[in-house]
């Protein structure tokens, strides 16, 4: 899992990314010659089983089938990168007087304050930590989390497509690669069919990260105002930003993408980005699966 989206700026993509979600597969692939090329396939229902820590387990017969057919149907690289769903994982902003060096000290560290905020045996999680000090003293630590054997067998399923993913990431941290545009102080916001991940960076530094469950679609457009005024307040009581934030939006669910914005744009203090343009390709309409966006944001462009 890759959560720094630092990093996802200035990190050669590969020129193959894949889309996972419940029921379904995406991938798109930008070759110099033919361009850029997609394909979607259904994925058997089952095979992705969701938990109280996200995704709990992947019955890799069953998806093992699916990726080496759009793999034959694309002929992407053996590389690429993985965009799943944000509530496949779990985020989370932790604060530390000091931190280890050492990345595999820090991920116990890491490990043991998890050991009370998640429903799960420390042991059992797999753990990526990217710290980063905090502008008024001590250090604050982004980390994701999830089953390790669920990803494990995520894995295992692309191996035996003969695949090896370079970047798996979930699509909050997807949006990075536009976020680009913003200031200093800016706000990637997502949805998801009963979820709502925000990340705020203040002063150039991870400032929060908030996840929320979300009501049917009729009432999530006003909890995600009312969380959105919330979190407003608290930049500007907590972290002192009193200046209009940035904010990039994306909802994964293709209807609600107007919606999200409407919402967001009816909170004060916030600038409502224009959302990323889906990518023009071979095979699908891209204009009409917010998954493909993602993707497409994370594939073959050079870092800017």
């Amino acid at each position: 899992m890759k959560i720094d989206w630092r990093d996802l700026l200035t990190t050669p993509y590969p020129r193959t990314g894949w889309g996972l979600r419940i029921g379904e597969a995406v991938v798109l692939d930008e070759d110099r010659k033919e361009g850029v090329r997609c394909a979607r396939a259904a994925v058997p229902a089952g095979t992705f089983e969701i938990g109280p820590v996200g995704l709990s387990s992947v019955e890799t017969k069953a998806l093992v089938p699916v990726l080496r057919s759009l793999q034959e149907e694309i002929g992407g690289c053996r590389r690429p990168s993985v965009v799943v769903p944000s509530s496949w994982v779990r985020l989370h902003l932790l604060d530390f007087d000091e931190v280890p060096k050492r990345s595999a000290e820090l991920e116990e560290v890491v490990r043991w304050r998890l050991k009370k905020l998640l429903p799960i045996r420390p042991a059992e999680l797999r753990i990526d930590a990217q710290p980063e000090k905090a502008p008024g003293g001590g250090w604050k630590v982004l980390s994701v989390s999830g089953v390790e054997r669920a990803w494990e067998e995520l894995e295992a399923a692309f191996l035996a497509a003969g695949m090896q993913p370079a970047l798996m990431t979930p699509a909050i941290f997807a949006l990075g690669e536009v976020e680009s545009s913003a200031g200093a102080d800016a706000m990637l916001l997502q949805t998801e069919p009963g979820m709502l991940v925000v990340v705020v960076r203040a002063g150039g530094t991870v400032g929060l990260v908030h996840t929320r469950l979300l009501p049917p679609a009729d009432d999530a457009w006003t909890v995600v105002s009312r969380e959105l005024r919330t979190i407003r307040l608290f930049l500007a009581e907590r972290l002192g930003v009193e200046d209009s934030v940035d904010l990039l939006p994306m909802a994964m669910d293709p209807e609600g993408l107007e919606e999200l914005c409407t919402a967001c744009e009816a909170v004060d203090g916030i600038r409502v980005l224009t959302p990323p343009k889906p990518p023009s390709c071979d095979g699908l309409d891209g204009a009409s699966d917010p998954l493909l966006t993602v993707v497409g944001a994370v594939v073959g462009r050079k870092p800017v």
